[in-house]
C-alpha cells in the first residue's frame, strides 16, 4: 500500500532531519533542502491519505467508519495547521538565531507526526481495507 510507503518515508525523512540536527554548527542549505524534501513529501502523502478517506466513505455507510474518518480528519487538520504555523514562524533567520529552539520545535512537531502515523496504522489503515475488501 502506498500510504504504508510514504509512512516509512516520512518516517525516514524525519530521522535524518533529527540526526541532521545534532549538530552544533548547523548547514543551513541542508537544512533548507530536508525542510523542502519533507513539504513535498507530506503535501503527498495528503493528498494520497485524502482519496482513501474518500474511497471509504463511498463504500461504507457505517457509524463506526464515519467516527472514524471523522477523527483522522480532525488529527489531520490539527498537524497540518501545526506544520505550516511552524513553517511560518521558522524563517531561515530565526532558525538560524535560535537554534535549540529551533530543534526543540522540530522534535515536537515530529513526535506528534510519529503519533498520528501509529494511529493511522493501528486505527485508519486496518479499516479503510477491511472496508474497500467488503464493498
Amino acid at each position: 500500500m502506498q500510504l504504508n510507503q510514504d509512512h516509512d518515508d516520512l518516517r525516514r525523512l524525519t530521522r535524518e532531519f533529527a540526526r541532521a540536527m545534532n549538530a552544533a554548527n548547523p548547514d543551513m542549505a541542508d537544512i533548507s533542502r530536508r525542510r523542502i524534501a519533507f513539504s513535498q513529501l507530506f503535501r503527498q502523502y495528503l493528498i494520497r491519505k485524502q482519496e482513501l478517506v474518500a474511497t471509504v466513505r463511498l463504500k461504507t455507510t457505517s457509524v463506526q467508519v464515519e467516527n472514524t474518518l471523522r477523527a483522522h480528519a480532525d488529527g489531520t487538520r490539527d498537524l497540518f495547521l501545526q506544520y505550516n504555523a511552524h513553517i511560518k514562524v521558522w524563517t531561515p533567520d530565526r532558525i538560524a538565531g535560535d537554534w535549540p529552539g529551533y530543534r526543540t520545535a522540530v522534535l515536537s512537531l515530529q513526535r506528534q507526526l510519529n503519533e498520528r502515523l501509529e494511529w493511522e496504522e493501528t486505527t485508519l489503515h486496518p479499516l479503510a481495507v477491511a472496508t474497500v475488501e467488503a464493498a
